[in-house]
């Protein structure tokens, strides 16, 4: 039986969608948990919530301090990707993303801001930071915004809670996990949308793994003349200014496809080939501003955009 449950956290829309083997009153509440444990995530990690976990990390910069498992797991896998992507991906951005003018939960962000003066370039990283057997330390004066990585790595781990329940999807605002496929087709058919509207260019049938797209349409605001965004380019401090406004990325699972979209839309066409050489595992959707999607090889479109040569 398939169940579909929707709910609203870390300021967007969660769908949960499984094909039950038993519809009955114990997999509704494993459900409803999975719910719960959403709930508690973003409890956890949110920057705009003073007593979370994050927000008391920030806060001990420049000394070491406890953290709980999940913190720690988020953490090492942020680290590793903060590498691999060579620091496209950067979680020590915090102070940037706020001068951006991203300094408070996007619902209540006016559409006009004043353009903040510009500080002095950083000199640290987030591979600067010290783990080390459950504690942490970061550099003093940084602060980490870890929302480039939460929303994929929570989809995957609902999706790990409720599997032996039935094949499952999770999506998160765009992120959507998957542990198997459904019993009566090849994968869970998941949609690409353009940038900035409802309308679909293609579809891929999913049997596992993670989907994520990254984009600067949806949560953008006015800074002086310009348009200012929440994709933020670790190399210069500012919103990203690629070719790119849109990439989705297929992966392993949805945290490691969050981050490779968003690496791959900062990075630009060109890093972004890069990317697809060194990691053959990884599939990418690319859209230029004004021009038309073109896709990486391997996906398994049933319908979609054209072919990266």
């Amino acid at each position: 039986m398939r169940i579909e449950h929707r709910f609203r956290v870390m300021n967007t829309n969660a769908l949960v969608i499984v094909c039950a083997r038993d519809a009955g009153a114990a997999t509704r509440k494993r459900i409803e948990d999975a719910e719960a444990y959403a709930h508690a995530t973003e409890q956890r990690f949110s920057r705009f919530m003073p007593d979370s976990e994050l927000c008391r990390m920030n806060a001990a910069a420049g000394t070491w301090i406890e953290v709980s498992p999940e913190m720690a797991e988020v953490l090492e896998l942020a680290y590793g990707l903060h590498a691999q992507t060579d620091g496209l991906f950067d979680p020590a951005i915090l102070a940037d993303l706020e001068r951006a003018g991203y300094d408070r939960s996007f619902e209540t962000l006016p559409e006009q801001r004043d353009p903040a003066p510009r500080g002095p370039r950083r000199t640290v990283r987030f591979g600067d930071i010290e783990l080390e057997r459950g504690r942490v330390r970061l550099p003093t004066g940084v602060r980490v915004d870890l929302g480039g990585i939460v929303k994929g790595w929570t989809a995957d781990r609902l999706a790990a809670l409720l599997a032996d329940v039935g094949p499952t999807l999770v999506e998160f605002g765009g992120d959507v996990a998957v542990t198997e496929a459904p019993s009566d087709g090849d994968g869970w058919e998941v949609g690409v949308r353009s940038p900035g509207s409802e309308r679909i260019i293609g579809v891929v049938q999913v049997a596992s793994g993670g989907v994520a797209t990254s984009g600067i349409d949806a949560r953008r605001w006015r800074s002086g003349a310009d348009w200012a965004h929440h994709i933020i380019d670790p190399r210069t401090g500012e919103p990203s200014r690629s070719a790119l406004v849109q990439v989705t990325a297929f992966a392993a699972d949805a945290t490691f496809a969050e981050v490779w979209a968003k690496a791959a839309l900062i990075g630009g066409a060109d890093e972004s080939a890069k990317m697809l050489d060194r990691h053959p595992e990884l599939r990418l959707v690319l859209w230029r501003d004004g021009g038309e999607p073109v896709a990486s090889r391997g996906i398994p479109f049933m319908y979609g955009p054209p072919v990266l040569a």
